[in-house]
């Protein structure tokens, strides 16, 4: 199996036009994009292995982004949680899936 050279963490929002521009959050170690409905961080492996609470950072620093327009807006907004894919440097793309519980009550 050949190397992960990237992770990417996506989550969905709408409205798609929640925000008048796009957002692009540069730091060391990954690339944050909000635009048109998807937010897409781009993380180094290596940092993504050694920062576990990277997910919900970065979740968090979505939100008050959101938070903010909304603020200014009174506009709602949903924001779906994050997916994840490692990009391997052969090409392929493993992608994992998070199951949310659940509880089913027959009668």
């Amino acid at each position: 199996m050949s190397e992960v050279v990237e992770i990417q963490l996506e989550w969905k929002y709408t409205p798609e036009n929640y925000f008048e521009d796009s957002i692009i959050i540069k730091e060391e170690a990954f690339e944050l994009k909000i635009s048109n409905g998807i937010s897409l961080a781009k993380i180094e492996p290596s940092f993504f292995y050694q920062h576990p609470e990277i997910k919900e950072n970065l979740t968090s620093l979505i939100e008050s982004r959101f938070y903010a327009v909304q603020l200014m807006s009174h506009q709602d907004f949903t924001l779906n949680k994050p997916s994840r894919s490692d990009l391997r440097k052969d090409g392929t793309k493993n992608v994992f899936l998070e199951v949310e519980p659940i509880v089913l009550k027959c009668q």
